[in-house]
């Protein structure tokens, strides 16, 4: 469950805060669980936004993407950047496919899912938080051009819930 403005003081210098005071509150989620997770010493971390759909074929999708992984992955989006029906990959000019159950990302923006490991974990905390990154949307979608250790499943699994009440002014 996402945090609301009750929750989090937005900081007076936060560059979004007017146009879009919630990416602060979803960055600090997102930052809040991964170091809860490392807290309690997790394997492995699924991270889905409070608005996430699932679609039918999760299950079967995500057994394939784990399975075609490298054994040097950091993280895995299971969704960004989709807008209503979930997309194909080949669709994102950021997202490589490699193989038939597997895509590269390489600067897709959306946290919409991720999944993380151990190593993956302790790597974004750090890079979230050093020079206080607080749009993660942008802060991910730039870590991934430089870092090739980011993948997907052959095509979104999670899209944004069409139903779900939204609190941004971006949507």
């Amino acid at each position: 469950v996402g945090t609301t403005y009750e929750d989090r003081v937005l900081p007076s210098d936060f560059a979004d805060g007017e146009k879009c005071p919630h990416y602060y509150l979803a960055s600090s989620d997102h930052i809040d669980i991964i170091e809860r997770a490392i807290l309690d010493d997790v394997e492995y971390l699924f991270v889905f936004e409070d608005d996430a759909s699932f679609s039918p074929d999760f299950d079967e999708y995500l057994f394939r993407m784990v399975a075609a992984l490298p054994d040097d992955w950091l993280g895995a989006m299971l969704g960004g950047q989709s807008h209503g029906d979930l997309p194909n990959l080949q669709e994102f000019s950021a997202v490589i496919p490699m193989q038939e159950d597997l895509a590269r990302v390489n600067g897709c923006l959306g946290m919409h899912a991720v999944m993380w490991n151990k190593v993956g974990m302790i790597r974004a905390f750090d890079y979230f938080t050093r020079r206080n990154r607080t749009v993660i949307d942008q802060a991910f979608s730039q870590w991934q051009k430089g870092e090739p250790k980011f993948y997907a499943p052959s095509r979104w699994i999670v899209g944004i819930d069409a139903e779900a009440i939204q609190s941004g002014k971006d949507t």
